[in-house]
């Protein structure tokens, strides 16, 4: 049995899913619920949530090293004065 990659031998969920993930483009402006939904997963995957975990981690960072001045200054007052040879 010889098998071709043509559309009509793959289920049509299978060809709709393999004709976006081999294509450069797609059609953004289909009001389909099928390209509706893949732009909102597309946006969600590539842009909204890599930019959560962006900021998350810049926050953390910051809080970070907010939360480190505030305890070297905060050591500083208790021993009397500005640390020195710091």
């Amino acid at each position: 049995m010889h098998f071709h990659n043509h559309p009509h031998h793959l289920p049509h969920l299978l060809h709709r899913l393999l004709h976006y993930f081999v294509n450069c483009t797609f059609n953004y402006l289909s009001m389909d619920t099928w390209s509706r939904s893949y732009v909102v997963v597309l946006f969600l995957a590539s842009y909204a949530v890599p930019l959560v975990v962006v900021c998350y981690a810049y926050f953390g960072i910051v809080s970070s090293v907010s939360r480190h001045d505030r305890n070297l200054k905060s050591h500083e007052v208790t021993q009397g004065g500005l640390l020195q040879g710091v």
